[in-house]
């Protein structure tokens, strides 16, 4: 005999099926695996009020003698239900103008979270029984099991059940949180993850890996050619022997490849993977994450061209103080030999070209090492008919 039923709206009560011979086997199946719970307020409906009396003077020969409140119709069952709180709904599903759906229907919709409801049929069939649980009751009561144990065993199983199938759907509820923070850092974080059964060879990827390849999930499972296959040839060739060692040593692996996405982007991700083991050390399993880090890669480039500029400009400002000092030994010594032939014009011409030059020598140093410091320099107009004019002799001789 099953006691409940865990589906994917939660705990449910007695499986369909039932049968008038199960039933003391399903209460004392309650009564052995489910943890006692009080009944403290009961709220009762029936339109017969013999019925009401007859289930109020059992509820009150019942352990705990819980309280209860006494309605007449549905509807005034409703507005009990919404002004106070019950641990639990005893209907008569013999109402007068309602089907037994249509009498337990309310009661368990009127809330995301409310008491169970106890389905009282005097008629003592199997098919009323079973309409009420397919309606939403927990559980049933019929004139046989009024007596003070069976009564008690159905209504603390009953309202055990339901704080169980309540603590589910927070479970349920956290769970379902828990997986959507998941999946928000994965998409922040270009990330997805995998995870492959080596027992069925069947293979999960999360929502982020599909979003990482840029492509929509199918109605056939994922497999390791449909994520192979976007490799190139050279991240492949490092690929498959990393994965071959993972699947049959369990050596976990942590490298950078590149991959395909379905609009054709080349992408590189980084690619962390391990097996899963169960409690006795037996591989069971592989998981592994992709990340997408092109952007990153990217700005390292970036990075490592400006560090390259910052050697080039320390390089060059060594070379030009080593030049500007040079330069300032040929300078004082052009000058030297300029004082020297102030009586030969002629060489006193070749000495100013070259005073010239070293001159614009030692402004192009000046600019290697401003570059090499990364310091402020102020500009000054230049007239470059000027600049020209002084370049021509030393041009001509140059060029011809």
């Amino acid at each position: 005999m099953v006691l409940m039923e865990s589906t994917d709206k939660g705990i449910t009560g007695p499986s369909p099926g039932y049968t008038r011979q199960s039933r003391f086997n399903y209460i004392r199946d309650c009564e052995l695996k489910v943890p006692y719970q009080t009944t403290k307020k009961m709220l009762l409906v029936s339109a017969d009020n013999a019925v009401r009396q007859l289930l109020s003077n059992a509820i009150a020969n019942s352990r705990g003698a819980p309280s209860v409140t006494k309605c007449a119709d549905v509807e005034h069952g409703l507005r009990e239900l919404a002004r106070d709180q019950f641990d639990c709904v005893v209907l008569d599903i013999n109402l007068p103008q309602h089907t037994t759906a249509e009498a337990v229907t309310p009661f368990v919709s009127s809330s995301i979270i409310h008491p169970p409801v106890i389905a009282y049929t005097g008629s003592d069939g199997d098919h009323a029984i079973q309409a009420a649980l397919d309606a939403g009751a927990l559980n049933f009561l019929t004139p046989d099991l009024l007596c003070p144990i069976p009564l008690e065993r159905i209504l603390t199983t009953a309202i055990t059940i339901n704080r169980l199938r309540i603590d589910q759907r927070h479970t349920l509820k956290a769970l379902q949180q828990e997986r959507e923070i998941l999946a928000n850092a994965q998409r922040v974080a270009h990330m997805g993850s995998w995870e492959h059964d080596l027992h069925s060879a069947k293979t999960i990827w999360s929502d982020g890996l599909y979003e990482v390849l840029n492509c929509t999930p199918s109605d056939s499972p994922p497999s390791l050619d449909d994520f192979t296959k976007r490799m190139p040839i050279d991240s492949l060739a490092r690929f498959e022997p990393a994965f071959q060692t993972l699947q049959n040593d369990g050596i976990p692996f942590d490298m950078e490849h590149r991959i395909y996405r379905d609009d054709g982007m080349l992408r590189t991700v980084l690619h962390i993977a391990e097996c899963i083991r169960n409690d006795r050390g037996d591989a069971i399993g592989l998981r592994g994450i992709v990340q997408d880090i092109s952007d990153r890669k990217q700005t390292e480039r970036a990075m490592e061209r400006v560090l390259r500029m910052e050697c080039v400009g320390e390089l060059s400002g060594g070379i030009a103080h080593d030049f500007n000092n040079l330069l300032g030994i040929i300078i004082g010594s052009m000058g030297l030999a300029q004082r020297a032939a102030a009586d030969r014009p002629d060489i006193q011409e070749r000495i100013d070209t070259a005073l010239k030059a070293a001159r614009r020598g030692k402004d192009l140093t000046s600019k290697m090492l401003h570059f090499a410091s990364q310091g402020s320099r102020t500009g000054e107009p230049t007239n470059v008919n000027i600049v020209i004019s002084e370049m021509m002799d030393m041009l001509q001789k140059s060029l011809t």
